[in-house]
């Protein structure tokens, strides 16, 4: 092989190189770039604390009025037979307003809020419970019900 060829060779291999290198950094900015702080349609971050307490991140402040309410939560540990409650406080103590099957880590809670809350604020906790068992409860949220 003469020089000229072997070094013809040896720069296209650097070449491609350099190219895939720069692909690999840029695909890791884009990347970055997308990870960034959580946005408002992000669905809820679960986490347990400690034994018996579960918090939740990234909860809507606000939810409207005769409107579904859908959240879509994924467990950090798999809950077999477990289920999740939204339950709101009451005078009278608290009142499940919707429940979900955990299966196994995910689940999805609706609730149809109805329209007579508009205007008004719910303060509202998840309990989760297995067999009847209550093993986490979160502490409470205040969310505002829009018109």
């Amino acid at each position: 092989m003469s020089t000229f060829a072997a070094n013809s060779l040896r720069n296209t291999r650097r070449l491609a190189g350099a190219l895939a290198v720069s692909a690999l950094i840029a695909a890791a900015a884009l990347g970055g770039a997308q990870a960034g702080p959580a946005r408002a349609t992000s669905r809820p971050g679960i986490v347990f604390p400690v034994p018996g307490a579960m918090e939740f991140a990234r909860l809507p402040a606000q939810i409207r009025g005769g409107h579904h309410f859908t959240m879509r939560g994924v467990m950090p540990l798999a809950i077999f037979g477990g289920v999740i409650h939204l339950q709101r406080q009451t005078p009278a103590g608290w009142q499940t307003l919707a429940s979900a099957a955990v299966r196994p880590k995910v689940f999805w809670l609706h609730w149809m809020v109805p329209a007579p809350m508009r205007g008004t604020q719910l303060v509202v906790r998840f309990v989760l419970d297995s067999g009847g068992q209550k093993l986490a409860v979160s502490p409470d949220y205040t969310i505002a019900v829009s018109r």
